[in-house]
């Protein structure tokens, strides 16, 4: 059977496997295909973590679904989590984050994902307030997977 797993990159990669393959062996190819080592992998289904020695078909994972990569950090780092970022056009961009992260790397990563931003005037919107570019995510009480708004803004132009 296929499955999509979101990488931590943010790209959604395809991986053939069966139900009765173990959770540690989709890790095993995941590491091939991105790159992140097994013991550094969490993969999620259904707001669940998957444990490594069980297989697919006990999660009932089936042809076709979409789980999720994420790092496990050890010993005091920082949790990192997808920020959901709303473009104009509806597509969403999912930077990974922590909540120490500045607002203004956030838009370096926005940038480096769509390109057509640089130069751009916009905003990140977080329940209707502008978040500012000297703070952090945390500031706004962002720590875990959270929503924002990417609001291009218009060139003020003078009326005499």
């Amino acid at each position: 059977m296929v499955l999509f797993v979101k990488a931590v990159t943010g790209k959604t990669m395809t991986v053939e496997v069966t139900p009765q393959d173990t959770v540690a062996l989709l890790k095993a190819e995941m590491e091939q295909k991105a790159g992140l080592p097994v013991d550094q992998q969490r993969i999620i289904f259904g707001a669940m973590e998957l444990e490594n020695g069980r297989t697919l078909a006990s999660y009932n994972i089936r042809n076709n679904d979409l789980l999720q990569q994420q790092i496990r950090l050890r010993g005091g780092g920082r949790a990192m989590f997808f920020l959901n970022v709303v473009m104009p056009s509806a597509d969403v961009i999912q930077p990974v984050v922590n909540g120490d992260t500045a607002v203004s790397e956030v838009k370096k990563l926005l940038e480096e994902e769509n390109p057509s931003l640089k130069g751009r005037k916009y905003r990140l919107m977080v329940a209707q307030q502008a978040m500012s570019s000297s703070k952090t995510l945390r500031d706004y009480g962002i720590t875990s997977e959270a929503v924002v708004r990417l609001d291009l803004t218009k060139k003020r132009c003078c009326v005499m």
